[in-house]
């Protein structure tokens, strides 16, 4: 079974404009958007996958607002409009089916709602919340004799990475340039990270969190050849931004998340292993693939422009942002990011009473 959606034209927040997110997954009950991300030509999803990166960012998640409850979810096609002052109502399509788990099909563009895994359909609230640093941000405030090692490898590593890779690419297949200043051998996973595998392990994210970030032997185990990568100093960026990821769920599948320019790296479609002794770990990749895919794709709502709860509803009703309404369209707040999103969605409005 495929999905038969259609472009979506509904407000979104800044950072999902600026990815070109398309795919729009819609909390019931809160009626909001939760999780987003981007699909095109050269990053088909299929059902099967959009339920495995759900299924991640709940399992994952770091503020423990989400439990093995919310893995029982149905996802069905929505249709959206626009409801009071700025917001939305999605709304299961009734002679739509829920897609199975499994499916092969490719998801098209649209909006998606969760609801309860069984006949009732159940909206459930999804709070997922954001992470908010990057291992770029986190690991550039560790630099310093005493924490160099969290940073970098050892000379010896180095050797290694660079003998097993060949001076090539793993992402892109192509040749490493010559010269220090393009080229840098890398942890893959920040050691300062370890908790990530840990968590993995216990369960308990944030308490893991808290035990080995001060625990410096807990490092240790991050400190091998299995976690250290030779590439360019633009990769490594990228990677430590979360902008790259390699899900091994997915066949290795390599993922990059921001929209794609003329100056975007080409990488390969999926990372080619040796199979020998001194591969990229997988449960380092996948540590690392799990905390980007959280950082990419939870959210989406306009609402996240903005973190005063009532500015909103306060411009809403000061400028007499109503479906139906007739407001005053020569005062300069429409020049506003606030006021040009209102005018999109008055345009909305009377877009679906046209319907």
């Amino acid at each position: 079974m495929a999905s038969t959606q259609l472009a979506t034209t509904h407000l979104s927040s800044a950072f999902a404009v600026e990815q070109g997110k398309n795919v729009f997954i819609w909390c019931m009950r809160r009626k909001m958007i939760v999780l987003s991300w981007r699909i095109n030509n050269d990053t088909p999803t299929t059902i099967t996958q959009a339920h495995h990166w759900i299924d991640t960012a709940i399992k994952d998640d770091e503020h423990a607002a989400l439990s093995e409850e919310h893995l029982g979810y149905s996802l069905f096609p929505v249709t959206v409009k626009p409801r009071y002052k700025l917001t939305y109502t999605p709304s299961r399509k009734v002679s739509a089916a829920a897609f199975p788990h499994e499916s092969k099909e490719i998801l098209i563009v649209g909006d998606y709602g969760i609801f309860k895994l069984d006949t009732s359909f159940e909206p459930i609230a999804y709070p997922f919340k954001f992470l908010a640093a990057t291992f770029m941000q986190v690991v550039s405030e560790l630099e310093g004799p005493d924490t160099r090692f969290l940073v970098k490898p050892s000379d010896s590593l180095e050797r290694m990475a660079e003998q097993r890779d060949k001076s090539r690419c793993i992402f892109t297949g192509a040749r490493l340039p010559g010269g220090a200043d393009a080229v840098e051998v890398t942890w893959f996973l920040p050691l300062n990270y370890d908790y990530l595998m840990k968590a993995a392990i216990t369960g308990e994210r944030s308490k893991a969190y808290l035990e080995t970030y001060d625990d410096m032997k807990s490092h240790e185990r991050l400190m091998n050849i299995c976690n250290c990568l030779i590439t360019t100093k633009e990769i490594k960026q990228l990677l430590w931004e979360h902008k790259l990821a390699i899900d091994v769920d997915d066949d290795f599948r390599i993922v990059y998340f921001p929209i794609r320019t003329p100056n975007t790296p080409q990488f390969k479609s999926h990372l080619v292993r040796s199979g020998g002794p001194d591969d990229l770990a997988e449960e380092y990749l996948r540590a690392h693939f799990r905390r980007s895919l959280l950082m990419n794709i939870v959210g989406g709502d306009v609402t996240e422009d903005y973190p005063n709860d009532g500015w909103i509803q306060e411009f809403a009703e000061d400028m007499d942002v109503e479906c139906g309404s007739d407001p005053d369209l020569t005062r300069p707040e429409w020049d506003s990011k606030l006021g040009r999103q209102a005018l999109q969605w008055l345009r909305e409005c009377k877009a679906s009473a046209g319907q």
